[in-house]
């Protein structure tokens, strides 16, 4: 029996992708999307996992790149164009009335400050963020982290993320997968897994 659910944030609950943040800086800057993806999308992971901070990444990049620190407007791009998924927010304040909701994500400490202080500040469910963490999504680690700390075995939980990787990663350690396509999708998986909001 599901008594955990679980729920990534970026691309969940909030529509955000990486590809548009890299657009939007290269097309204003006049960079090539390909070098600038090359160059930073390491570094997210780094930032992600708690082992690089912003100043740092907007150094690197300054040098590898040739740009102002200034370009890499990680913060103020993500503020703009990121926006919080208003049906997938009240699907999950009504299945927290039946069963634990918590939420997990790939995400680096500055981004994290915004998406809770702006876009989900109005969810007060526990929130694991692979930065404070020191481990990411598909990592094994992390899902048993989760676990542990819910107490619950993995076979009474459920996770819900945009990417199928992470959503493999969860099924490797004996979680319950969803890939999120889309609202009603996600609504009938749920209730395939007989799980009703």
């Amino acid at each position: 029996m599901i008594k955990l659910l679980i729920f990534d944030i970026g691309g969940v609950l909030i529509e955000f992708n990486e590809i548009d943040y890299i657009r939007y800086v290269a097309k204003k800057h006049k960079l090539s999307v390909r070098s600038f993806s090359r160059a930073l999308m390491p570094m997210i992971d780094l930032m992600e996992a708690g082992r690089m901070d912003l100043p740092e990444v907007e150094a690197r990049m300054a040098d590898k790149l040739h740009i102002p620190n200034a370009w890499l407007e990680w913060d103020s791009t993500y503020e703009r164009i990121a926006k919080p998924k208003t049906d997938v927010k009240k699907l999950l304040v009504r299945l927290s009335r039946r069963y634990k909701v918590v939420l997990l994500s790939n995400v680096s400490e500055t981004r994290y400050d915004v998406m809770k202080s702006d876009l989900i500040h109005d969810l007060k469910f526990r929130t694991f963020a692979s930065c404070y963490l020191k481990m990411r999504k598909p990592g094994p680690r992390i899902y048993r982290y989760v676990l542990s700390k819910m107490k619950v075995s993995a076979d009474e939980a459920l996770f819900v993320d945009n990417l199928l990787v992470n959503v493999r990663g969860a099924r490797k350690v004996g979680i319950r997968g969803i890939q999120f396509k889309s609202y009603a999708q996600l609504v009938r998986e749920l209730r395939k897994a007989g799980i009703k909001g």
